[in-house]
């Protein structure tokens, strides 16, 4: 993909552009300033798990504290990783998250209840109190996979026998 000149030419001049930004971003020098999570499967059969090993060894040897290195499935590979790596990462980020809102009046409801929870095929959802809500419903990487308008009832039945099992949020907008 690199013609041979060029090749030689990075290979040859440590000055070369491409070489100064491989060090700017070599992350084997690099000590996170914020807590930080790295993932890994020791199944992974595209990306080596010693690569997460060598990388917090090298982080914890420049000071990094907050590290937290996790073996989240000992049996997926690399696909298999996805859903519980980008589930961890939510909740991370969920603990940093501070929520502003610009809007000059937020509507609060407080006897929504919504349930079986854990649910299988069907839940409920109880105590809306407005007509043109909008309900949501988000899979684990925010994904929207259902939303509907309430139509001014105060309880609805939702049927999910059609969803993949896994870990949702529903989110209620009001108009």
């Amino acid at each position: 993909m690199i013609k041979d000149s060029v090749f030689n030419e990075i290979k040859n001049n440590l000055n070369h552009p491409a070489n100064i930004l491989l060090r700017q971003n070599d992350l084997f020098r690099w000590e996170p300033q914020s807590p930080t999570r790295i993932f890994y499967s020791i199944a992974d059969d595209q990306v080596p798990f010693m690569n997460c090993v060598v990388a917090r060894d090298s982080m914890t040897a420049r000071g990094a504290s907050s590290l937290l290195v996790a073996d989240l499935n000992l049996t997926a590979n690399h696909s298999g990783c996805i859903n519980p790596s980008l589930t961890q990462t939510i909740f991370f980020f969920f603990a940093y998250q501070k929520v502003t809102s610009v809007l000059e009046k937020v509507m609060t409801y407080s006897s929504v209840r919504i349930f079986p929870n854990p649910a299988t095929d069907l839940f409920n959802i109880d105590g809306l109190e407005r007509k043109g809500e909008t309900i949501y419903v988000f899979d684990g990487v925010g994904k929207s996979v259902y939303s509907s308008i309430n139509k001014g009832r105060s309880s609805t039945q939702k049927d999910f026998s059609g969803i993949t099992s896994g870990l949702y949020f529903v989110t209620i907008q009001s108009p």
